[in-house]
């Protein structure tokens, strides 16, 4: 067995221990510390507070928990978290156009942002076109494919509860409604009913509101031709076209509805076919 020579670390005191006696003799001289201490001594200490530099901007203090991101913002003259959010986060969001409409994309992270901006991608309905000529729907327009739909809606029960139920079909006529209001489309009304409506407010001293005087009353999902807030009247102008079965069935299941609503005073129709004014509720004719 070889000859083994030992010395104690002038740091810790811990046994180091040499194969060859020049190595431990030089060591003695230049007070060499063992592997650990050495260790230890190159290790980088965190200061308790971390590394710390005054934002150029500001004058804020930024605490790094890493050297080397440390070094590199100073080296940089990099600005603080605060500023960078002031600078590019606008109180609107981040904003930038498609490329292929032109309409305004908004973002409300900045990575999502930067991230669009260097891909330089094309907003959501477009790439939902683009992606929709690439997708074979031609069965869709089938016949079999319709009827087997149509069918299995038909045979549905979940889907003939809920439309047999009258508060989902009046949270439909109430949602349409909305949607023909936030897309600005123009509702039709018969300009000849509106003149018959002012005729019947100035004979009968009625104040009936309708299309072209004030905008037509909606109520339960319905838009009346008039209607009389004050004296609590309904008026309904009927075309011929409601003496068809189908169209007259549903008059009354409106008629109903909106009867039990409001509880008018009176409902009044008038039949142009056959020249006909009357009231619902009294099962009058009015002359």
């Amino acid at each position: 067995m070889s000859d083994v020579w030992k010395k104690n670390c002038p740091k810790c005191g811990g046994e180091q221990m040499y194969t060859e006696k020049y190595t431990r003799d030089n060591s003695l001289e230049k007070n060499v510390w063992c592997n650990s201490c050495r260790g230890e001594e190159r290790r980088i200490k965190v200061p308790f507070n971390g590394w710390i530099k005054l934002c150029p901007k500001c004058g804020r203090q930024q605490k790094y928990s890493c050297k080397s991101v440390y070094t590199m913002s100073v080296k940089k003259n990099k600005v603080c978290l605060y500023c960078i959010k002031k600078i590019d986060d606008p109180a609107e969001g981040y904003k930038r156009m498609c490329k292929k409409c032109g309409t305004q994309q908004k973002y409300s992270c900045r990575r999502s942002y930067l991230i669009s901006k260097k891909q330089n991608t094309i907003c959501k309905t477009c790439a939902a076109k683009e992606s929709a000529k690439y997708i074979d729907k031609s069965f869709m327009k089938t016949d079999e494919y319709r009827n087997m739909m149509s069918n299995s809606l038909k045979n549905s029960v979940l889907h003939k509860e809920r439309m047999s139920s009258s508060k989902i079909r009046e949270k439909l006529r109430i949602a349409k409604l909305k949607q023909i209001e936030m897309l600005g489309t123009q509702t039709n009304y018969n300009p000849k009913a509106c003149q018959f409506i002012n005729k019947l407010n100035e004979e009968r001293g009625w104040n009936l509101q309708h299309a072209m005087n004030g905008g037509e009353i909606k109520i339960s999902g319905y838009s009346l031709d008039g209607y009389d807030k004050e004296g609590s009247i309904i008026f309904e102008y009927d075309e011929p076209k409601h003496n068809i079965k189908c169209i007259k069935e549903r008059d009354k299941i409106r008629e109903e509805i909106l009867i039990e609503k409001i509880n008018p005073k009176m409902f009044i129709r008038y039949d142009e076919k056959n020249k006909k004014l009357y009231d619902i509720i009294s099962n009058k004719e009015l002359i």
